[in-house]
This record gives structure tokens, sequence and C-alpha cells, in this order.
């Protein structure tokens, strides 16, 4: 079974600004990887803050032309909606994943579990 990731706007900026070549070199090996293994999943907010910034904060910009080119292109990872259940859901997560944080660190553990967005 193939896990899902979910990719951050950070990650689709920084394959698209020229001003950071390090981070613009990991980020597009990364989205290769997920465009290959059919991993990669966003959300719709995601996609709006990936636009926004590329055609309006990033120097130099993208066009809008290629800007709409790669949100098209990623609308196959079928974006996750924003509603109401996807935010309770992150809220019990982020309440769970702390919950699990604090016990380990209590107990003197470093180490952490992993949490997919199944859970």
């Amino acid at each position: 079974m193939i896990e899902a990731t979910f990719v951050d706007a950070n990650v689709l900026i920084y394959q698209r600004d020229s001003s950071e070549p390090l981070k613009q070199q990991k980020a597009t090996a990364w989205l290769d990887f997920l465009w290959h293994s059919k991993q990669g999943r966003l959300s719709v907010q995601v996609l709006n803050e990936f636009y926004v910034i590329v055609t309006r904060k990033l120097k130099p910009g993208m066009d809008i032309k290629a800007a709409r080119a790669d949100v098209r292109a990623l609308m196959t990872w079928q974006p996750i909606p924003i509603d109401r259940v996807v935010v309770e859901k992150a809220c019990d997560n982020t309440r769970s994943f702390f919950v699990l944080m604090v016990g380990q660190f209590n107990r003197g553990s470093r180490s952490s579990g992993t949490m997919s967005l199944s859970n």
C-alpha cells in the first residue's frame, strides 16, 4: 500500500524560487519522487497559497500562465477540500500528537511516533 504524503505550500514554492538554489534543488527532488511514486497529496488551501506567493510575492515571480499550469498539474493529486470535518480531524490529530510527544518527553524518550492523516 502506498502511503500518502501531504505537501506544504513551501515545498511547491521553493521548487520555483531561483533565489534559494539549494532549497530549490531539494524541493524539486522531493516533488519528483512524489510524482513518480504517486504519493503526493495537498489541499485546496495549499494550491491557493502557492499561486498567490509565486505570482505576487516571489521575486522574480512566475507569470500567471505558468503558475496556472502548475496548479492544473497539481490537481491530479486530488486536493483535499478544507471543510469542518477536515479542520476537526486536524485539531484532533494535533492534540493527539501533542499528548504523544509530552508523554514521551515525560518518560525521557527522545524518539517520536509517526502519524498519518488516516489516524
